[in-house]
């Protein structure tokens, strides 16, 4: 599968860490699209399915509708189970970790001076690229 013919959604509250995270795609000719709250996300989930959905998993800027990013993972799952996960996050938590691949969360990348080399490991793995 061609980059151009992928969909990536993109969910995280802070919007400096969504527009680098949609910038470093976009350089890899990825469609990206960006919410900076979870309810955006789940109202565009309701008529278009993309190929990959890269969320944080801890939610603080009064996104009531979900707290984080492993209840917006279960919640579209319902809706689309075969849609990919990545979950980023700023905790090392080996016991969240295992919970969520547990329940079939692709990827858990630390926000860390690594993580760019962990998403370009995870886009390689899913999509060939």
């Amino acid at each position: 599968m061609r980059s151009r013919e992928i969909t990536i959604y993109v969910v995280d509250d802070d919007d400096v860490f969504t527009a680098t995270i949609a910038a470093y795609l976009r350089k890899k000719e990825y469609v990206v699209r960006e919410f900076y709250t979870v309810h955006d996300c789940m109202q565009a989930l309701k008529s278009e399915k993309p190929s990959l959905i890269i969320t944080d998993y801890n939610f603080s800027s009064g996104d009531t509708v979900l707290t984080d990013g492993f209840q917006f993972y279960t919640w579209a799952k319902k809706a689309h189970k075969d849609i990919p996960f990545v979950v980023f996050s700023g905790q090392d938590d080996g016991g969240l970790v295992l919970k969520m691949v547990r329940e079939g969360v692709r990827h858990y990348i630390v926000k860390d001076k690594d993580m760019f080399a962990e998403l370009e490991e995870s886009l390689a793995e899913m999509f060939g690229s």
